[in-house]
C-alpha cells in the first residue's frame, strides 16, 4: 500500500472572502501543509501574517476591508523575501502587473485544480526548507 506524504512542516496563510471558496482550498491546504491560517480579508490577512509570520501566503485580490495587492504591499514592508501566491478568478493585465512589482511567485485563475495548487506550494516548499 502506498503510503502518503508527509505533509510540508511549513506554515500558510490563506486569503479569501468568499465562505465556500475558503472552505475548499483551506481544507485542501490543510491536506499537505502542516499549519495553515485563514483569513476573511486583506486586513485579517495582515494581522494573521504579523501575528505567526508564515512562510507562504496565499491570496485573493478583491476582497473587502484591505484587497490582497494592498495586503501584499504591507507584508512586503515587513518581509521583501516572504513567498505569495495570488489565486484570483480576475486576469486583468494590471493586477498580473501589480503581481510582477510585488514580486509575487505564483498567479493562479479560480477555478485552481487542487493538484496545481499542491504543486505549486511544493515548489515554493521547497525553496523555503
Amino acid at each position: 500500500m502506498a503510503t502518503k506524504p508527509k505533509k510540508l512542516p511549513i506554515s500558510v496563510l490563506y486569503a479569501e472572502d468568499k465562505a465556500s471558496i475558503r472552505k475548499v482550498y483551506s481544507n485542501v491546504l490543510k491536506t499537505f501543509c502542516e499549519e495553515v491560517h485563514v483569513a476573511v480579508n486583506g486586513k485579517t490577512g495582515l494581522s494573521l501574517f504579523n501575528k505567526f509570520r508564515p512562510d507562504l501566503v496565499i491570496t485573493d485580490l478583491n476582497m473587502p476591508e484591505m484587497n490582497g495587492l494592498e495586503m501584499i504591499a504591507e507584508i512586503r514592508k515587513k518581509d521583501p523575501d516572504t513567498r505569495i501566491i495570488i489565486m484570483t478568478a480576475h486576469d486583468a493585465r494590471e493586477n498580473f502587473l501589480h503581481a510582477i512589482r510585488h514580486r509575487v511567485r505564483g498567479y493562479l485563475i479560480k477555478p485552481v485544480e487542487h493538484d496545481e495548487l499542491e504543486a505549486q506550494v511544493r515548489e515554493l516548499a521547497r525553496e523555503i526548507l
